[in-house]
């Protein structure tokens, strides 16, 4: 499985980690912040609340940010000020616990449900695997490839996968301090929403990401009832793609395919246990 550790992490040799975790979350959104936070006191963990940017309040600097010029290389739309929102918010949260200190960043965003392996999954993130940079703490449903030989592996433990949708959904993210200093430095400037943004700026970077399974977080009751995805500026999309504009999105798709298999080629090399 890659290089053998000398020491765990938590070992008297070792000072114990810190972990901070973070929810993004919009003041009016009430019941969503309650219902997590009641989550996280279950769990013995401190939550911290992330503000976060609602559409109709962006400024001219949170808009200059937007890549308007390579969006439209790619798409027939613009982002709505709900996505750049969104991405704002995403880029305060990492901020935010860069600038704590701390070793490592949970963010999650107030649409999410910790499951009963949440617990058993971050231990296992800062105790015993290593060689990672971010964890994907929610997949969806689809197919989950083994980073390792399953044979080994401790019975009962969150086992570490690379998910095939790992564009997808930004619900739920773990850091190193590493991680996300690469990836705040490539989200000074973007052009898509945040989930595709992030997941390819992962992949593209090549920062080391991993996934478990069983999930440690699952969407809520809240998680398909975004401001985002009831926007109507979203709409129309893929259909009004001129020709040149669909071909360079072809190989953008082709692109991210290939940067899936690097990183799990390079994630069944570096990764290790302790």
């Amino acid at each position: 499985m890659g290089v053998v550790c000398q020491h765990r992490i938590n070992s008297p040799a070792m000072p114990t980690p810190s972990i901070n975790y973070y929810v993004i979350n919009l003041p009016r959104s009430k019941d969503r912040i309650n219902s997590i936070l009641a989550q996280a006191h279950r769990n013995n963990i401190e939550l911290q609340i992330v503000e976060a940017t609602a559409g109709c309040n962006l400024t001219e600097s949170d808009r200059a940010d937007y890549d308007v010029k390579r969006r439209s290389r790619y798409f027939a739309r613009d982002l709505s000020d709900n996505e750049i929102a969104c991405m704002i918010s995403h880029r305060r949260a990492l901020k935010t616990f860069l600038d704590s200190g701390a070793d490592y960043g949970v963010i999650l965003e107030d649409d999410a449900e910790l499951t009963e392996h949440f617990t058993a999954a971050i231990r296992e993130l800062t105790e015993h695997l290593h060689g990672w940079e971010a964890a994907k703490l929610y997949t969806e449903d689809g197919e989950l490839y083994p980073l390792v030989n399953l044979a080994r592996w401790p019975q009962g433990m969150p086992v570490p996968v690379f998910p095939r949708k790992i564009l997808w959904v930004n619900m739920a993210y773990m850091y190193t301090r590493s991680g996300a200093e690469r990836l705040f430095r490539r989200l000074q400037k973007f052009w898509r929403a945040a989930d595709a943004q992030i997941g390819m700026t992962l992949l593209w970077d090549a920062i080391p990401t991993l996934a478990l399974t069983p999930s440690p977080v699952v969407g809520s009751a809240w998680h398909y009832k975004s401001d985002i995805d009831s926007d109507d500026g979203r709409r129309p999309q893929d259909g009004t793609r001129s020709f040149l504009q669909y071909l360079r999105y072809r190989v953008l798709v082709f692109r991210t395919t290939c940067a899936k298999l690097r990183m799990r080629a390079l994630m069944k090399k570096r990764l290790s246990r302790c």
